[in-house]
């Protein structure tokens, strides 16, 4: 199996974790200064903060502001924390996931529940370990963002272990194939992408581009959304105007598309919808960059309402994505399962697409054979 190398952050973590777990530091002693670990670890203080926080939501450590980080009582995993749940998501620090694990953790909290908090970087191995931890820890249901959701998941023998200890598990965002039948909580991710696609058809755009990430079914569904969408008002798909990337090949997805699709040509996409907000703002500096103005000469669109879209300049045409609703929606059906009380009468929840429109869109001549038409 593959290495993948973690976060700073974790790595951190993980080492004061082992401390804390082999006995080196006794329940309610007080941890180094942020300073002192920023020396001792090399890093930066916001880099020993995640570090901290994480153990915190782990109850493994208590911050109290003013005296200092202490270990906490029940920090040990050979005495697991009653009434504690696992979450475990692809990323947790940035983008909208602060704001899913904020909706998870109120919902947690009201309950008299806490939870331990854990990355997978949407990799396969710290998937299988996060899972593993949350066994080890004995926690009475797990909360999880599958990693890789498109494709076939090398850990359906743990996940089938979770089935037969019969801990309730709830999926958030995709339910990859294989799975056993797990409660999930969804976005409309096809509908989404048809509301933007449609919104630049209906400002009059018809060469339309789009950058998609292919190993999460986010990305598919809104690769079909895009699709559905100029079918239905019969404009040409032109598969040379998409890029398609993976996790491995996020940080480069934007200046490849906007090299490929700009670079010389005199044919180019007048609109292009991204994966997500973080991309279409990756996409608008690297068209800046070639000297294409958004939105005077490029309509850029994002997805999810992230807060960088806000931020962004041009502010992002976007859809929302229900972040605390959907984390919350995530926590009530896991508690639920956990007092034997499954909600009915599906097992899944989809949360609908609703457009954000900014300034990164810009209305052109709309043809005349273009007309309104409804999903």
């Amino acid at each position: 199996m593959t290495t993948r190398k973690l976060s700073r952050y974790m790595e951190i973590a993980n080492e004061l974790r082992q401390l804390i777990q082999n006995n080196a530091t006794a329940a309610g002693d007080q941890l180094p200064t942020e300073t002192q670990l920023m020396k001792t670890y090399g890093v930066s203080r916001h880099t020993i903060r995640q570090a901290l926080d994480q153990l915190a939501h782990e109850n493994m450590l208590v911050r109290i502001p003013g005296k200092g980080t202490f270990t906490s009582q029940t920090s040990s995993l050979h005495e697991p924390a009653e009434n504690l749940v696992a979450v475990i998501m692809t990323y947790i620090s940035d983008y909208i996931f602060p704001s899913i694990v904020r909706g998870i953790e109120q919902r947690l909290r009201e309950s008299s529940y806490s939870m331990i908090l854990l990355s997978t970087q949407n990799h396969v191995d710290l998937e299988r370990r996060a899972l593993q931890t949350a066994l080890d820890q004995n926690c009475q249901g797990i909360i999880l963002e599958p990693t890789k959701s498109t494709m076939p998941n090398q850990n359906l023998d743990i996940y089938e272990e979770i089935c037969s200890r019969q801990l309730p598990i709830v999926l958030l965002h995709a339910d990859p194939p294989g799975f056993p039948p797990f409660y999930k909580i969804l976005f409309d991710d096809q509908e989404g992408a048809y509301l933007l696609t449609e919104h630049l058809i209906m400002q009059g755009h018809k060469s339309i581009g789009g950058v998609f990430k292919i190993d999460d079914k986010q990305g598919l569904f809104r690769l079909k959304g895009f699709i559905a969408a100029l079918e239905h008002y019969h404009i040409p798909f032109d598969p040379t105007a998409i890029f398609l990337y993976s996790t491995e090949s996020k940080g480069i997805a934007a200046q490849e598309y906007v090299r490929s699709m700009f670079a010389g040509k005199p044919q180019h996409a007048s609109g292009i919808v991204c994966y997500n907000d973080e991309i279409a703002i990756a996409v608008i500096k690297q068209l800046e960059a070639r000297g294409f103005h958004v939105p005077g000469q490029v309509s850029v669109v994002g997805f999810d309402d992230s807060p960088l879209a806000a931020l962004s300049h041009p502010e992002l045409t976007t859809i929302r994505h229900p972040k605390e609703e959907m984390g919350k929606a995530a926590a009530s059906v896991l508690l639920n399962l956990i007092s034997g009380n499954p909600p009915t009468p599906a097992q899944k929840m989809v949360f609908p697409a609703e457009l954000i429109i900014r300034q990164s869109t810009k209305k052109l001549r709309i043809p005349e054979d273009i007309t309104s038409a409804p999903l």
